[in-house]
């Protein structure tokens, strides 16, 4: 867990460190609720859980613009014919190109978005109910494709409230099986605050 951490961070590091210097440059936290469930599992159905992290974004003067984040997420499903459940936690590192529309900067003003890109997932923890340790059996990364919307509310000229909802597509077996071909799939709505970072327009 601490040297996936320390990878997260230097990863954001390394990929925005030559963006300090730009302008629209941007960050704060975020926090949202997951819907999740595991494709190739039978008799299982959605778990609800929590995701939540930080963000890094930089946005052109025009439309467009590229957000990494670092996330801790709560997936997993829940089974149909017991209490029992299925957890597993991942930090996530999404990797988001974002349209925006319209350019009101102004206070009050909405922009609404549409964002994509890739994410890798780093395993924490896999359990049940009772805490029994399956992290043998699932894979300790994951692939996902990011396709969401959302709209950013103008707190100030240089502070925006974030909200959007999002669909990650796992593209990779994460079931160490012969027999199963296991995916996540996961909804989520988030909630974030972004804050100024140097030169801002």
């Amino acid at each position: 867990m601490r040297n996936i951490k320390k990878f997260a961070i230097l990863a954001l590091l390394c990929v925005c460190s030559p963006l300090l210097k730009a302008q629209n440059l941007s960050f704060g936290p975020t926090i949202g609720v997951n819907s999740s469930s595991l494709s190739g599992l039978s008799d299982t159905k959605s778990r609800t859980g929590l995701s939540t992290g930080l963000f890094l974004n930089y946005s052109s003067t025009s439309h467009w613009g590229f957000g990494m984040q670092v996330l801790y997420s709560q997936q997993g499903a829940n089974y149909e014919r017991s209490d029992d459940y299925l957890k597993l936690d991942y930090v996530q590192v999404p990797l988001l190109a974002t349209y925006y529309f319209g350019s009101q900067k102004t206070t009050g003003s909405w922009r609404p978005k549409v964002f994509a890109g890739p994410q890798i997932g780093f395993l924490t923890s896999v359990a049940n109910k009772s805490g029994y340790d399956y992290a043998g059996s699932y894979s300790s990364t994951d692939v996902s494709a990011v396709l969401g919307a959302g709209v950013n509310y103008a707190l100030s000229q240089k502070m925006w409230l974030n909200l959007d909802a999002r669909y990650a597509l796992g593209l990779t077996d994460i079931a160490k099986s012969p027999t199963l071909d296991v995916s996540n799939r996961v909804f989520s709505v988030n909630v974030g605050l972004s804050f100024p970072l140097g030169t801002y327009k």
